[in-house]
């Protein structure tokens, strides 16, 4: 049987929270990527160690999240494996699947078979497992249990080991803790195979008293099953396995990094699970305990290791020790776990430890010393009190104590890298500073709309498309031709303006000067959706070849400068260019039409007036001289529309 997580109960308690997605990945102390995908229904099936954590974190029953689904692929697995290996029974469960004792019918020997779980090798697929199988089966050391094969059966990953009849060390911890001799005696074979595995570029990543086989004394490290390749294998590791989360490991083992999801963990990361499992065989529990999953994992960053509970008999110079190695920095931990071991064992010959004399009534006990190269033991060992303890918890409650650590490590490593923090945030300050005139200036000449316009959004500008030898261009301008043949056939627009921005000459002779005019449609002030603050505009009828009157208009600037804000100044004469035109309106406040410049007037386009046709009007200077008007004749017509919605 297996059980499928039920999305949409899910979904319903994601939506009745106010916390992010990335929070929630943050109490579950999974990756965001890997979370994603269990919310999306893309991994339905999360493997024991997530179920157990979504338990505790939305605390409802296992009824509430999963439902269980009979499925037969226990039994297809068994026959897949029938013709090779006879499973008798099942030795054990964890995240990453289940170990059964099975009987090698070719050699008639016992093994241990360990079965991948699917929701596992989805995340990276089962050619990609097979394939990291391969690689660790070639690590070859006394203290790392050997792989006698792997394979796929009935879409089930799976790999052979030797089995080992006295069990884990966790079976003797059950028994109670260990001595001082006993425990550096397995220390050294865990150390050496774990250092031979990271000389081979393989990390293990979930160290741990179950993943450590004891036979007659001696250690074999098993399940490498989510080790990582380090260096240049690291990019495709994380590349390969994204949908695996980068904290996996046990929470009373996993180091503050890997826990806190960082990608770049190294051999210091498998030396602190190490050092915790001492801690365990020294002390009789683990070195972190809690409640909760979360609790577990976020005690170890907001307390120190909690070296007090060592037992007296415990050397101050190995407890020194331990508590480097299971430093919150990993740059104070030794770096290998080989180093860690001859620290220990050099700790235990030269320290001093308490020692105990008895009489026959009485048990006296010499007071711990710490070495010189230890830190205060008062710094360390002081008890937490009541109120650091209810914010602790509160804090592992919350998850705030990851932020806080991730934060801390984040300015740690500018700390370290200091010039190059410097360098990016120099380059960063260059680009805003730079960047924001230059989008300043585009967003007044290009985004923001002409003044004065409304709906602007449904104002569009038309172009003419044509094909040369170089492919197809745009001009930003019809000819007189197809503006008239756009106005009378247009469907979909609601009206159509055409304009040429020129200058004219205003008056002759010596007062004479040259003002920006635009030629509009009569239509131009109807499409960009206007009304005059004076008067009106001119009509339709007056904007034709032939028409009798000339009539203008004139801007809002225009008419307080240069009229001097005249209230009767509708119907008097000003001589534009050669045409003597009336002024029958002025345009609204601040409107300069479909540019950004001023402009002091508008006056009737007339398409079909001699002016298009090659009569180019003169342009007057102040000494009476004549300009040639050379844009008038070439200029072409640029249109514009309202969009019928």
């Amino acid at each position: 049987m297996r059980l499928r997580l039920r999305t949409d109960r899910l979904a319903t308690f994601l939506a009745a929270s106010r916390l992010s997605q990335n929070h929630w990945a943050l109490r579950l102390g999974l990756s965001r990527g890997h979370w994603s995908d269990i919310v999306n229904g893309r991994h339905p099936y999360p493997s024991a160690r997530t179920r157990q954590r979504m338990l505790e974190v939305f605390d409802v029953p296992l009824s509430e999240l999963f439902a269980t689904e009979d499925s037969r692929t226990d039994v297809d697995f068994r026959l897949a494996l029938a013709p090779r290996y006879e499973i008798l029974q099942e030795l054990g469960q964890g995240a990453m699947g289940t170990v059964f004792l099975a009987t090698d019918r070719s050699l008639g020997r016992n093994v241990a078979i360990k079965v991948v779980a699917p929701e596992a090798a989805a995340g990276i697929g089962i050619r990609a497992l097979l394939t990291e199988i391969a690689f660790v089966a070639r690590l070859q050391h006394p203290n790392i249990l050997p792989l006698f094969d792997a394979g796929d059966a009935a879409g089930h990953p799976y790999y052979v080991m030797p089995f080992v009849r006295n069990g884990s060390l966790r079976g003797l911890l059950h028994r109670g803790r260990l001595g001082l001799e006993e425990a550096l005696a397995l220390t050294h074979g865990i150390a050496r195979g774990l250092s031979h595995a990271h000389e081979h570029q393989v990390l293990h990543c979930d160290v741990k008293p179950e993943n450590i086989l004891v036979q007659d004394g001696h250690c074999f490290v098993m399940d490498f099953g989510i080790a990582r390749k380090l260096r240049s294998e690291a990019q495709e590791w994380r590349t390969v396995r994204r949908e695996l989360d980068f904290s996996a490991g046990t929470p009373a083992y996993v180091s503050p990094e890997q826990a806190s999801g960082n990608g770049d963990v190294d051999a210091r990361s498998d030396v602190y699970s190490l050092a915790c499992i001492v801690f365990e065989m020294l002390s009789g529990e683990p070195p972190f305990g809690g409640s909760t999953t979360q609790e577990v994992v976020t005690r170890r960053f907001v307390e120190p290791p909690p070296i007090e509970r060592l037992p007296n008999d415990v050397p101050p110079a190995v407890a020194a020790e331990l508590e480097r190695a299971m430093s919150l920095d990993a740059a104070a931990r030794p770096v290998t776990p080989l180093v860690l071991y001859h620290a220990l064992a050099g700790a235990a010959v030269v320290a001093t430890p308490k020692s105990t004399s008895t009489t026959s009534t009485t048990t006296t006990t010499a007071p711990r010393t710490s070495p010189p190269h230890a830190p205060h033991p008062r710094a360390l060992r002081r008890p937490m009190s009541k109120r650091a303890l209810i914010r602790a918890s509160w804090l592992a409650r919350t998850g705030i104590a990851g932020i806080r650590s991730d934060v801390r490590y984040a300015v740690r490593s500018l700390a370290r890298g200091w010039r190059f923090a410097l360098g990016v945030v120099l380059t960063l300050g260059l680009g805003i500073g730079l960047g924001a005139p230059v989008l300043s200036l585009a967003d007044y000449f290009f985004l923001r709309p002409p003044p004065g316009v409304a709906d602007p959004d449904r104002v569009v500008q038309l172009v003419l498309r044509g094909s040369g030898t170089n492919g197809p261009y745009y001009t930003d301008g019809l000819t007189g031709l197809d503006y008239a043949v756009m106005t009378q056939r247009a469907r979909t627009l609601s009206g159509v303006a055409g304009w040429i921005n020129l200058r004219r000459s205003l008056g002759r002779g010596a007062e004479a000067r040259s003002i920006p005019v635009t030629l509009a449609s009569a239509s131009y002030f109807t499409v960009l959706g206007v009304r005059p603050a004076l008067g009106r505009f001119y009509l339709d009828s007056e904007d034709v070849d032939g028409a009798t009157e000339a009539p203008c208009v004139v801007s809002y600037r225009f008419w307080q400068t240069t009229l001097a804000g005249d209230p009767n100044a509708l119907g008097r004469a000003v001589r534009i260019g050669n045409i003597t035109y009336t002024i029958v309106g002025v345009a609204p406040k601040g409107f300069s039409g479909l540019v950004f410049s001023a402009i002091d007037a508008w006056l009737p386009l007339r398409v079909a007036t001699p002016e298009f046709q090659g009569n180019d009007p003169e342009l007057w200077t102040t000494d009476g001289s004549a300009w040639r008007n050379s844009d008038s004749a070439t200029s072409p017509i640029r249109a514009s529309s309202r969009v019928t919605i």
